[in-house]
């Protein structure tokens, strides 16, 4: 540094001009990319997302897409809400989101409503897809954020098949059974 500064005192008036543009330019690099803010997610096509609830925390629920939206690739979002105790793992939900979407991942986003969609009765089984789907995920283990690839049952052994990726290694496939 100290031999910078002798070079700089020894510099003509335009070579000066042009360490002290070059400076500038190189801090601004700098400065950008040390960036702490969050980005904003300004390419989502909707404010609403329509997924299982995986995770239910005091003041957040994690939502994951029911199927994929582009590339087979699944929303992951933390949806922070006050009505988050009233809503329990394994419902399908749609999410009506206000303000901006953070896109950390999982993404963040803020809901203006949620609504509970009623998933269809299989028949010849006693529990509903949200009960085993909460039976599932309550045993998974390993999986730091679930995406529900496919829930089957099958009326020759009264079982429930599961198959979940986690979205931070898509390529581990985690069956899980669950008995009727």
């Amino acid at each position: 540094m100290v031999n910078l500064l002798e070079n700089a005192l020894s510099l003509g008036r335009q070579q000066k001009k042009a360490l002290v543009f070059f400076l500038i330019i190189m801090y601004s690099f700098l400065l950008l990319g040390c960036s702490t803010s969050e980005k904003v997610n300004k390419s989502m096509d909707t404010s609403t997302i329509t997924g299982y609830i995986v995770k239910n925390e005091t003041t957040r629920l994690l939502v994951v897409s029911q199927r994929p939206y582009r590339d087979n690739e699944y929303e992951t979002i933390w949806i922070t809400s006050t009505d988050a105790p009233n809503f329990t793992v394994g419902q399908l939900v749609e999410v009506q989101l206000k303000g901006q979407i953070q896109t950390s991942n999982p993404a963040q986003g803020v809901s203006e409503k949620i609504s509970v969609i009623k998933m269809d009765a299989i028949p010849g089984a006693h529990k509903t897809k949200e009960d085993v789907l909460n039976e599932a995920l309550s045993k998974l283990q390993n999986v730091e954020v679930p995406i529900v690839k496919d829930i089957a049952f099958s009326n020759d052994n009264n079982k429930w098949t599961l198959i979940f990726s986690d979205s931070k290694n898509e390529d581990r496939k985690v069956t899980v059974d669950i008995n009727d």
